[in-house]
């Protein structure tokens, strides 16, 4: 009877089923919409999915962006947002879109991304075992450095940062750049100590991971989109059921809010708030930019060419290869 009533005891006493985890990895800073939209994500999905414990990483936690990925197709954790810089490290053919000066708009990028784009590069995705749920706005990306970068020939021989993205080091190779490859985490401290003195990036990252006071000079090349992406464990996407799988989409910002949320936050910077914390900005003339997009030209048939028959599907919706795929 003893005996009974301690188990009835320990039994009552003991915990219940661990909830099912929803852990989101990113690398963001606090004040920029994209600490913003993962803040707003878990508010809601707490909300709609009271079930789950929901857990966000996102001040780089995880390190670099590989770090995050390898740890999500482990199932460590179950949702990130990714750059397209880290993310074409596993999808290769993200780089298209990193193709330089590859859209003429925001608006012609919007439209190619979330039409016929986006189920191509989810089918690519899946492949890897993630599950491709939206695009997520980073931005233009630009050159910075320790001095002004005006003309192609002023970053000849510079160490500047290259990415493992593909289309982020040929462009630097069309422009004869000394290349440094290293992690976005490890960027700031290699511009303390001399390893480089400049790279590529978007304003945001630029401004709020405190690259500006080493590297002061910025130049608005525009010479690639970064639309970055939101991704989750393809096995723990597939075993939630329906329901919940769009209780979790319903809980991201919708990605039309998010790009109208990022593109005046950035603009902001770039209008004055850059200077403010000791930036200085060139805004190229049509003719310097001119000069650019000629210098960086090859770099299209190098991507089509390293990435080959995969690229394919993509690149016949991308401008800068129309003329170098065959016709479907």
């Amino acid at each position: 009877m003893l005996l009974g009533g301690a188990g009835f005891l320990l039994a009552a006493c003991a915990p219940g089923p661990a909830k099912p985890r929803l852990r989101v990895s990113a690398v963001t800073v606090p004040g920029t919409p994209w600490f913003a939209l993962w803040q707003r994500f878990a508010e809601r999905a707490r909300e709609a999915l009271p079930g789950f414990a929901v857990r966000l990483l996102i001040r780089g936690e995880l390190g670099a962006e590989e770090h995050a990925i390898a740890k999500l197709r482990r199932g460590r954790i179950e949702m990130a947002g990714l750059s397209l810089q880290g993310a074409a490290t596993l999808v290769p053919e993200l780089s298209l879109i990193l193709s330089p000066y590859q859209f003429s708009s925001p608006a012609e990028a919007d439209r190619l991304l979330d039409g016929p784009l986006l189920p191509l590069f989810a089918e690519r995705f899946r492949t890897k075992g993630l599950e491709l749920l939206q695009w997520a706005e980073v931005g233009l990306t630009h050159l910075y450095a320790r001095r002004p970068l005006r003309r192609p020939e002023d970053v000849r021989g510079l160490r500047m940062r290259a990415s493992n993205a593909l289309g982020a080091r040929l462009f630097g190779q069309a422009l004869a750049m000394n290349q440094v490859p290293i992690s976005f985490t490890e960027v700031l401290t290699a511009l303390q100590t001399g390893l480089i003195v400049g790279g590529q990036t978007g304003t945001g990252l630029y401004a709020l991971a405190g690259l500006v006071r080493h590297a002061p000079y910025l130049t608005l090349t525009a010479h690639a989109y970064d639309a970055g992406v939101v991704v989750a464990n393809a096995a723990w996407w597939q075993a939630l059921s329906a329901s919940e799988r769009d209780a979790v989409r319903a809980c991201l910002d919708p990605p039309a809010a998010h790009r109208a949320e990022v593109r005046a936050f950035v603009a902001e910077l770039e209008d004055g708030g850059l200077a403010r914390r000791g930036g200085v900005v060139h805004r190229l003339s049509e003719a310097e930019r001119d000069a650019w997009r000629e210098a960086s030209q090859p770099v299209a048939g190098w991507l089509l060419q390293a990435l080959g028959a995969p690229a394919v599907p993509m690149a016949r919706w991308l401008p800068a290869f129309a003329k170098l795929v065959p016709s479907s």
